[in-house]
């Protein structure tokens, strides 16, 4: 395989908490923090194209669904994310975890979220992907960055024009 002659850039909003960085990634890839108002990551020279936002866990999506103050800013995040031919939400857990999760004071239930992840894929339109725990979903991260970054520079991302 020919070694790529640039970096991918991988931009990420300055305000992630625990932002995937140039160790996560790799030696191909090169990570800026940025300010971004939709979205937790873009590729450099995709920022119209790409948004993908990700969650650490189911239990922070409950989170986000819990207070209604949460909620709202959630889905006005999906509502933005709209405009973006490719939109991803990532969720670093596995689908079997919903049913057996618990928190205390929140008022959410595992199928309360089962139907909210329908709506963000039905309603919003955003691609829902389980990538399991950080350390497994490490090279499907890699993976996606690089087929989108590619298939842009190819032209190949015909699906999305």
């Amino acid at each position: 395989m020919a070694k790529r002659s640039r970096k991918i850039k991988i931009l990420h909003d300055y305000r992630e908490k625990r932002p995937w960085d140039d160790v996560y990634f790799g030696d191909d890839f090169e990570v800026d923090a940025v300010n971004m108002k939709t979205g937790d990551y873009t590729v450099e020279g995709m920022e119209d194209i790409v948004r993908i936002e990700k969650k650490a866990n189911w239990e922070e999506i409950m989170l986000n669904l819990s207070k209604k103050k949460n909620r709202i800013n959630f889905i006005k995040e999906l509502r933005r994310m709209q405009k973006y031919p490719i939109r991803l939400l990532l969720v670093q857990d596995s689908m079997d975890r919903i049913c057996h999760m618990k928190l205390h004071n929140v008022h959410t239930t595992p199928m309360m979220v089962m139907s909210f992840l329908s709506d963000i894929v039905v309603d919003y339109g955003v691609t829902l992907i389980p990538v399991g725990t950080r350390i497994k979903s490490k090279i499907f991260i890699r993976d996606i960055f690089r087929k989108i970054h590619d298939g842009n520079k190819s032209g190949t991302l015909f699906l999305y024009k």
